[in-house]
């Protein structure tokens, strides 16, 4: 029940998966919001172009309708004129210049979305089938629960209770395994030598940091 307990509540052999698909979401958002950006620019630009046409067709409108006399005014408004163009000229440079990279922008997105859904499909395929191990192992936990009182029975109360009282401090766990290297299995602290040979002839031994009961096989030191 311990180990299954474990890989219910800690085994996640997709995390590295997840950590992988997550890096690729965020290098792909990066991109996407720079391609946003190029686009927005190039649209606004695109606006202010415009803008800058329709004044030009307004003062030209205005000077060559006759509407203006005045020497000055009409030198002011020819002065305008070819500033407005100069700046369109400019914009016009940048537009194609804009232009030129949205479709290198967008093309450099095609490979980030294809690793992405790439991902996004193992990373569910991984998920499901973790989620079908771990039913099973639920279903045989759930089995080992119920027979659990049947193991129980003749014990001494005393120990029962010690246990008891541990496993609920615990997490729900309240034994451990001595490992090969001579480590409580739960919380890693260094055992006793005389702790570990008590455990392994079936004497009642206890973990000094987390106190839970320990057991011991062969293996251990």
């Amino acid at each position: 029940m311990l180990e299954i307990s474990k890989r219910l509540t800690s085994y996640n052999p997709n995390e590295r998966l997840r950590r992988e698909l997550e890096r690729a979401r965020a290098e792909l958002s990066e991109l996407e919001a720079r391609h946003r950006e190029l686009k927005k620019t190039a649209k606004d630009l695109e606006l202010q172009d415009k803008a800058v046409e329709d004044r030009i067709r307004r003062l030209q409108k205005d000077l060559y309708g006759g509407k203006v006399v005045n020497p000055r005014e009409v030198e002011a408004m020819e002065h305008e004129i070819e500033s407005l163009k100069k700046q369109r000229g400019e914009m016009d440079l940048q537009l194609l210049e804009l232009w030129e990279r949205l479709p290198e922008a967008e093309q450099a997105l095609e490979e980030p979305r294809k690793r992405v859904q790439e991902l996004e499909s193992k990373f569910a395929e991984a998920q499901e089938k973790l989620r079908a191990e771990n039913a099973v192992l639920q279903e045989e936990y759930d089995k080992l629960a119920a027979a659990r009182p049947r193991f129980l029975e003749g014990l001494p109360q005393n120990l029962l209770a010690r246990y008891e009282a541990v496993r609920q401090r615990q997490g729900g766990i309240g034994m451990a395994e001595a490992t090969s290297q001579g480590l409580c299995g739960a919380c890693g602290t260094t055992l006793p030598t005389a702790a570990i040979e008590h455990a392994k002839l079936g004497q009642v031994a206890t973990c000094q940091e987390c106190h839970r009961i320990i057991y011991a096989t062969d293996g251990a030191i």
